[in-house]
């Protein structure tokens, strides 16, 4: 499993700990990818957010330069809500309607190591993480772009 990083800024270690123990129940369909992790602590409501998501790949080169897919993956909602303190609220959102939705998600609130945490599981990367790997067409090369 890849660490999660986030290069703005630095998050507690806590945080840290609890974002890597959510990716690691990713299962993937055909190959691990990195992971992307975004946080924000809401200081007016005393909550952490915290944004999980599964890179996408790009192609470069030839007849598909360009293209982008993203790669199927998999999560057990048991095992997440597990490494919460307690049991967290569970929802799922289809809502794509609003230019600051995320997209689909599922959306985990809870306490962990005394801290409010809303977790969100993307179903899609964001447009701002851009392509996570790239493959050159030619020699089926892979290249991490997130691996800095």
């Amino acid at each position: 499993m890849n660490e999660l990083s986030d290069h703005s800024a630095s998050p507690p270690q806590w945080l840290r700990e609890f974002a890597n123990e959510v990716a690691s129940t990713f299962e993937f369909v055909s190959t691990e990818i990195p992971m992307g992790c975004h946080f924000f602590r809401d200081s007016e409501r005393s909550l952490w957010e915290v944004t999980l998501f599964a890179g996408r790949t790009e192609v470069f080169g030839g007849a598909a330069d360009g293209q982008v897919f993203p790669l199927g993956f998999s999560v057990s909602i048991d095992a997440i809500a597990d490494i919460f303190d307690t049991r967290p609220t569970i929802v799922w959102s289809s809502d794509c309607s609003s230019e600051n939705s995320p997209g689909p998600h599922i959306s985990l609130r809870g306490m962990r190591d005394e801290q409010h945490v809303w977790l969100r599981i993307l179903q899609h990367a964001p447009e701002w993480s851009g392509p996570a790997v790239l493959v050159e067409c030619e020699t089926g090369i892979m290249i991490d772009c997130w691996d800095k």
